[in-house]
């Protein structure tokens, strides 16, 4: 196919979905408004370390958002040019989600959206505090173990966070590349090698706005050579940019956003780094119109048929140095509900202790909290706490 016919059939493919958005946009919408009041409460760590609590219940808004290539670039890469496979209850689209805690909000947030198609699979396996530069988890090693196991079609990737408090501007061999770059941007080409290989499809999310402002610098240069490296791997690899998504009116930090309505919407917790509820729905959404765009699954989906979504919560001891990862650890969460009846209550939120166990122990499944009908955005239960990396386990 010529460049041009190429391009024609991007943008062909591109105006057909961009309607279908703000359709299922204002459905969602409709379900949100409608849904059963829930409250659900979670404990993390700020930078300090200290304990701090964040709530949501049915007062706050949603973020409701739809999004198209004007806000969203990232589509305009996303779209395959060859046509996308069947997807169905039996033989569904295997969507696995991995990184620090962030993307512990951000997984059972996506989980919601596409386990009520009925024809997306979702796997959410994160690890509290880690990075690529950081000794929490050894990600390549970990991604060698689990990718042939888990087999997935889609990864969606979020990292950066932790490894912002590497940044510095040391350059000692005075070459005008600052000392961290280097092996920083190795270990993030290897990481997005080892996802790419069997043909998979990587959605790699970058960290978003932080409230400090060395760590907020740090995170746009982390971001800057992870958008450079996904460059080269496009389109089987696309960034997305989390920082243009949480970036306030002045491009930099702000803890609310103004959602299609016109209400602000907070969507980052006291400790600046990590996600609400409908900050974590915000950035789900953003993720499922990709995957959407791609894979055609709204024109697909069994809302007879809603799946659930399995979660590993990554509480466990990390690897050293040596390279050995953390493999498998209990959920800290159980989340139960009736995926069928409207009227069923709000699902019960069970919280205890990480423990490490041997990697036999099952991850936890959990299904949907809302009618199928259309993706739904429901808060994440927990979110872990992302701690800066130094030289011993965050």
């Amino acid at each position: 196919m010529s460049d041009e016919a190429s391009e024609d059939s991007r943008a062909d493919r591109l105006d057909a979905r961009r309607r279908r958005y703000r359709w299922a946009g204002v459905l969602c919408a409709a379900m949100i408004v409608g849904g059963a009041a829930t409250v659900v409460a979670f404990t993390l760590n700020d930078d300090a370390g200290n304990s701090v609590e964040a709530t949501t219940d049915d007062d706050e808004p949603s973020t409701r958002r739809t999004f198209d290539d004007e806000d969203l670039p990232e589509l305009n890469k996303f779209v395959a040019d060859a046509p996308t496979r069947p997807l169905s209850y039996e033989d569904p689209l295997r969507v696995w989600v991995g990184g620090d805690s962030l993307s512990g909000a951000l997984g059972p947030a996506l989980g919601e959206f596409n386990g009520t198609t009925g024809v997306v699979e979702t796997t959410v396996d994160y690890k509290v505090s880690s990075g690529l530069a950081t000794h929490v988890r050894n990600w390549p090693d970990y991604a060698e173990d689990v990718m042939p196991r888990d087999d997935p079609e889609v990864v969606v990737f979020m990292i950066g966070t932790n490894d912002a408090t590497i940044v510095s501007s040391y350059d000692n061999d005075d070459d005008g590349i600052p000392d961290w770059e280097p092996d920083y941007r190795a270990k993030v080409a290897e990481m997005m090698d080892l996802l790419l290989e069997n043909e998979r499809v990587v959605l790699w999310i970058g960290a978003p706005t932080m409230r400090t402002d060395s760590r907020d610098k740090g995170a746009v240069e982390v971001n800057r050579v992870m958008r450079e490296e996904a460059a080269l791997r496009s389109p089987e690899l696309v960034y997305v940019d989390a920082y243009r998504l949480f970036a306030g009116d002045d491009g930099g930090y702000t803890e609310s956003l103004e959602n299609a309505e016109g209400d602000t919407v907070r969507v980052r917790i006291d400790d600046g780094v990590h996600f609400t509820a409908a900050g974590a729905e915000h950035l789900a959404a953003a993720v499922f119109a990709l995957l959407d765009a791609r894979y055609d699954i709204v024109e697909q989906t069994d809302p007879e048929h809603a799946r659930k979504y399995t979660i590993r919560h990554g509480g466990g001891s990390g690897s050293s140095g040596s390279g050995s990862g953390s493999r498998r650890t209990t959920p800290t969460t159980t989340v139960t509900a009736d995926t069928t009846d409207e009227s069923a209550p709000p699902p019960t939120v069970v919280t205890t202790p990480p423990t490490t166990v041997p990697t036999t122990v099952p991850p936890t499944t959990v299904p949907p909290t809302v009618p199928p009908t259309v993706p739904p955005t429901v808060p994440p239960t927990t979110t872990p706490v992302t701690e800066p990396p130094t030289t011993t386990t965050p």
